[in-house]
């Protein structure tokens, strides 16, 4: 999966992943840290949850709105263990926590590609606004490359580093799509906990440069 963008997780069944992502934007001082949860309920289907939170100063209203997501795997190609490729719809919808914003309904797809060292994400989601809330787009292009181990050894796996390329956009009905470029790192520190980091460049829109942190596990 990308450093942006949580969907393209594969989750197996009864599988459960946790996930804090600190980003950081230092020319607005609005930082914000985003809770995800990933349940499988099987090998096809799964649930993500997303709770962002602001902790820089400000408003008193930090908590953001619930994503809510459920995920079908409606078609998967793997030809060994090193090569597959897989399609899934998304539906879900966006669950105010403040009584004076209106909840969205959602829905996308998403699509991963695996080769050996290389992979591709791409995901796609509409946030159908209700009464008074605005539509919403949102879009993610991820390629991971393995930088290590070289070759993956015939048994157990004990540490494994990718980097990450990020094309991303976001946009609200009636303002511009907001692009931006991602460059970091994912270290798999043991085979349940990951650590991720980078650079995030907004590209137009209000120029800014993020830093995403972040740490999931695995249980």
């Amino acid at each position: 999966m990308g450093l942006r963008s949580f969907v393209a997780l594969p989750v197996n069944k009864g599988g459960l992943v946790t996930r804090l992502v600190l980003d950081e934007v230092p020319e607005t001082n609005n930082d914000k840290l985003t809770a995800n949860l990933a349940y499988g309920f099987d090998n096809k289907q799964a649930f993500f949850l997303a709770s962002p939170y602001r902790i820089s100063d400000g408003k008193d209203d930090r908590l953001g709105d619930i994503g809510l997501l459920y995920r079908n795997l409606v078609w998967q190609d793997i030809n060994s263990g090193i090569k597959s490729s897989r399609l899934g719809i998304l539906l879900g919808g966006v669950a105010p926590t403040d009584s004076d914003r209106d909840p969205k309904a959602s829905a996308g797809f998403v699509y991963t590609y695996v080769n050996d060292k290389h992979e591709f994400d791409a995901d796609a989601l509409w946030q159908q606004g209700i009464d008074d809330a605005k539509n919403e787009l949102r879009y993610d292009l991820s390629y991971q490359y393995r930088l290590f181990p070289k070759e993956y050894p015939e048994w157990g796996l004990s540490t494994l580093v990718n980097t990450v390329v990020e094309f991303a956009g976001r946009g609200v009905e009636g303002n511009t799509v907001v692009q931006q470029l991602t460059g970091g790192l994912q270290w798999v520190v043991t085979p349940r906990w990951v650590l991720e980091g980078g650079l995030t460049q907004d590209l137009n829109g209000p120029n800014d440069t993020n830093y995403i942190f972040s740490t999931r596990f695995h249980f």
